[in-house]
């Protein structure tokens, strides 16, 4: 998935975010609290592993593939707090 470039990552990750985070980002930002079942969904997709190699469990891609990922939850979730939890 994360060998072929970042548009195709990125706009898959940007899918799932608006469909996801962007309906709840703005209230769990002001809780300061995101639930849990939007780790095991992202765990799911395969988001939590990107920047591991494949050989241990992750999805591959570099520190980059990260970057993009982690870019676009933040927009969707109008916060860092939301791709960071």
């Amino acid at each position: 998935m994360w060998r072929w470039g970042h548009a195709a990552p990125r706009q898959q990750v940007r899918r799932g975010a608006a469909a996801a985070i962007a309906p709840h980002g703005h209230a769990w930002g002001e809780g300061e609290e995101v639930p849990r079942s939007l780790q095991r969904e992202a765990a799911e997709a395969g988001l939590l592993g990107i920047g591991y190699p494949e050989e241990v469990g992750g999805a591959g891609g570099d520190l980059t593939h990260v970057m993009a990922a982690a870019e676009e939850m933040v927009l969707a979730g109008t916060s860092v707090g939301t791709a960071v939890g």
